[in-house]
């Protein structure tokens, strides 16, 4: 049996084995080429020389790697415990993405361990991610990607972002006295704690004449100077 292949729909042929046992099966180990115009043929040897061929169907050989880019969350974001987060990517492949072909992880050790989110996951895009509730500021999501014919690629986070759980907290330290006389000025001052930082210019100050029903704004946007 001599056994041939062909990438252009047989204009040419290409010898895989010649004159191999017929034992009705053969290892073909696939060149490193991508093709939608491939076909296989049998060449049977009679015992007075000639050769009869038979020729497969046209198939698919792929070699190429698909490709896929994490969108967000891609680096730098605070993101809150507890909440639904959009993961999003772009993927693309030169004969398709399989159907359920995208894995989904993430790692809050930057990248030394990986939890899996979901696996085959279709390629639309978008996975609306349940955060849990941790605290970390080396958090990375990884994207696994295969195609059709079973290559695969991945993508990373460019940079580490913060996956934060815990509130921060704020305690108004001055005496506030029982009394305010109108027009005159009084010094408030506060202490906040966060385990990660606070925003730039993150404290806002209201007063309340109704035990609390309604706040009525003092200051926003202030400095956290105490």
């Amino acid at each position: 049996i001599n056994i041939y292949y062909s990438i252009d729909d047989g204009n040419a042929w290409t010898l895989i084995a010649y004159r191999t046992t017929n034992d009705g099966s053969f290892g073909w180990k696939l060149p490193y080429i991508s093709s939608d115009e491939c076909l296989v043929r049998m060449g049977a040897i009679g015992q007075d020389g000639n050769e009869i061929f038979d020729a497969s169907n046209a198939f698919v050989i792929d070699s190429t790697i698909p490709s896929i880019e994490v969108e967000s969350p891609d680096g730098g974001e605070t993101i809150m415990g507890n909440t639904l987060k959009f993961i999003n990517w772009t993927a693309s492949d030169n004969t398709g993405i399989s159907i359920y072909g995208i894995d989904i992880y993430y790692s809050m050790n930057g990248g030394l361990d990986w939890i899996l989110i979901s696996e085959n996951e279709p390629d639309d895009g978008s996975y609306t991610w349940f955060v849990p509730k941790v605290e970390s500021e080396t958090c990375s999501i990884k994207l696994d990607v295969m195609d059709d014919a079973g290559n695969s690629h991945y993508d990373m986070s460019d940079d580490f972002f913060t996956i934060e759980s815990i509130s921060p907290t704020v305690t108004i330290t001055s005496q506030m006295p029982e009394q305010f006389k109108v027009g005159s000025l009084y010094e408030i001052r506060w202490a906040t704690y966060d385990n990660f930082g606070l925003e730039k210019n993150p404290v806002s100050i209201f007063y309340s004449l109704d035990g609390g029903m309604n706040w009525t704004v003092i200051a926003e946007k202030e400095d956290n100077d105490g």
